[in-house]
């Protein structure tokens, strides 16, 4: 693979490597990830081949922004609403009812998608310039720890050539992943506590959260 810092990286090759199906290791706030375009089914299955990730566990997906997330929804809950404008662009997934557009191959046929907006600069113009959502899980193996410097990814896949540029920006500023909050039938539900934590959640939605 590539390597290219984020000061040097190109927005319109890294775009035309998205149109060709290619993977690309980028930088976000919290862990590196491993991007592929969501409606190119032969590059979601490389993504799922390269990490060893088993079909049946959904790809999380980056978003530029709430509206974009809002899109691939079903149904977008008020208080979605609220997390949005608090945390995003920030270290919170939140996983709600999914569109029907959305490939299965993306949601492992399941009815969720789990969304975010990255705080990480680079990132999230490239995810504006794309216009649509990336399906980025974590840039590590399954059974690995997610990296947290592209030196890391590299160390993982040394010589994988379905990705086409790892863009380095340095040690993530996090170093953890994400919060995930997902919302089932009227409840959220804290499925993993990272930066954000269940009792400043908790607070903001006037309510307990249940694992």
């Amino acid at each position: 693979m590539l390597r290219w810092s984020q000061e040097d990286a190109s927005l319109e090759a890294l775009l035309a490597y998205l149109r060709d199906g290619k993977l690309l290791i980028l930088p976000t706030e919290t862990v590196y990830g491993i991007a592929a375009p969501i409606a190119n089914a032969k590059a979601i299955e490389t993504l799922y081949a390269i990490k060893g990730r088993p079909s049946s566990k959904a790809l999380p997906v980056l978003v530029p922004d709430a509206s974009s997330a809002r899109a691939l929804t079903r149904h977008w809950p008020e208080q979605a609403q609220a997390l949005a404008e608090r945390y995003w662009p920030g270290p919170l997934t939140m996983v709600l009812p999914a569109a029907a557009q959305l490939p299965r191959q993306v949601t492992a046929g399941k009815d969720s998608v789990g969304l975010r907006v990255p705080a990480q600069a680079f990132t999230l113009s490239l995810l504006r310039a794309w216009g649509a959502g990336l399906a980025t899980p974590s840039a590590n193996p399954s059974d690995l720890a997610p990296a947290s410097t592209v030196e890391q990814c590299q160390r993982y896949w040394p010589q994988e050539e379905a990705i086409a540029v790892a863009v380095d920006a340095g040690p993530t500023l996090l170093q953890v992943p994400s919060t995930v909050l997902e919302w089932v039938e009227g409840r959220w539900h804290l499925r993993r506590e990272g930066v954000i934590t269940r009792a400043e959640l908790s607070a903001l939605l006037a309510s307990d959260l249940s694992s």
